[in-house]
């Protein structure tokens, strides 16, 4: 799978695909969250589900890098009317200084 940029998911709907950037910012509410993951085309949301997911990211700081393999859904919510559901996520540099 190829790396492909956030403005490129709007033609990949229904389609996994591979994203890398930096985190932007989490947001946890119970057991679901939210990751803006921003790259050279703006930025991304990501929805987590799965605990083990969420145990990857809920310490991470902004400008943290990471992959990101996810499904392209659409969504209203979001700016680019898409988001990324069921994804597997790679913390490949976490930010340690605050």
């Amino acid at each position: 799978m190829n790396r492909i940029i956030s403005t490129e998911t709007i033609q990949k709907i229904g389609e996994k695909v591979e994203v890398r950037g930096w985190v932007n910012s989490v947001r946890l509410l119970g057991k679901i969250g939210f990751l803006i993951l921003r790259d050279r085309g703006g930025n991304i949301q990501v929805v987590l589900e799965n605990a083990d997911q969420i145990s990857k990211v809920k310490h991470l700081q902004p400008g943290s890098i990471i992959t990101v393999f996810g499904t392209v859904s659409e969504s209203t919510q979001t700016d680019l009317g898409i988001e990324l559901i069921n994804p597997e996520i790679e913390v490949v540099s976490a930010v340690t200084e605050a």
